[in-house]
């Protein structure tokens, strides 16, 4: 292997894949701003580790660039990159929630960024410190709601069951790993075991994971409605014990 690099990624979302191979399976996707280790290279891949989650995979080397240190990140399922401080201005680019940018100057409703060294504008409300934080997980999932599912999917244009609940944990500040089978043996102050399920708690079956909103409410992203929705728990323990079987543990999030 080549000497370890840091890159950035500079695309609203990058695929990191399998194989070096554009036809390969989908493994995750990283978000604009999200650093990784470039550890080798291959024709027009890198083979790479993301620095979030120590997921491993190659991403297209056009799809990454230099590291610009990041003191935002869009607090919205997704947001406008305008040319101008303008409505009605250009559309430059589009970035999804929890994507990390670079502020160059604050006005009253607009922040100023470098997107790929464009320069553009993003409406205030859409963004947030880097190091802020929103307890209120529950009401930041539901902003998924309806969202394609996408196998390794992290965006409001596709995301799968624990995608979904790693970026949701993280914008409240609870680091947990990428994959169902990871997650649910993941060990964390943040996640206590229970034995009955109650409101903000992860409900993990073999392979899949959903967060309950409610006692009687789940909000999970499900190849089966093929989309995230809110459902009776009772309704989606009783179709998943089919593919999945029974649950194998219920965690309390505590924030």
């Amino acid at each position: 292997m080549k000497n370890i690099i840091l890159k950035q990624i500079i695309t609203p979302v990058s695929d990191l894949k399998k194989r070096a191979d554009k036809t390969s399976e989908l493994e995750t996707q990283c978000l604009f701003g999200e650093n990784v280790s470039l550890l080798e290279e291959k024709n027009d891949w890198g083979y790479c580790k993301c620095e979030l989650d120590n997921y491993y995979g190659w991403i297209r080397l056009s799809e990454l660039g230099e590291v610009v240190n990041s003191d935002y990140k869009i607090n919205t399922s997704l947001t406008h990159v305008y040319s101008e401080p303008d409505i009605k201005s250009n559309i430059l680019n589009s970035l999804y929630f929890n994507s990390k940018i670079s502020i160059i100057k604050k006005y009253k409703n607009w922040s100023k960024v470098s997107i790929n060294k464009n320069d553009g504008y993003i409406y205030n409300r859409h963004i947030t410190k880097l190091n802020n934080v929103d307890i209120d997980f529950v009401k930041t999932s539901k902003l998924f709601l309806n969202t394609p599912y996408l196998w390794g999917g992290k965006s409001c244009l596709g995301i799968d069951c624990s995608g979904l609940i790693q970026i949701v944990l993280q914008s409240a500040g609870i680091e947990i790993p990428r994959n169902t089978s990871e997650q649910h043996s993941f060990i964390s102050e943040e996640l206590i075991e229970v034995e009955k399920i109650e409101e903000s708690c992860l409900i993990f079956w073999e392979g899949h994971v959903g967060l309950s909103i409610n006692k009687n409410q789940i909000i999970h992203s499900n190849a089966y409605h093929m989309s995230v929705i809110i459902e009776s728990i009772e309704d989606a323990i009783k179709r998943i014990k089919n593919s999945y079987g029974d649950i194998i543990v219920i965690k309390k999030i505590i924030v």
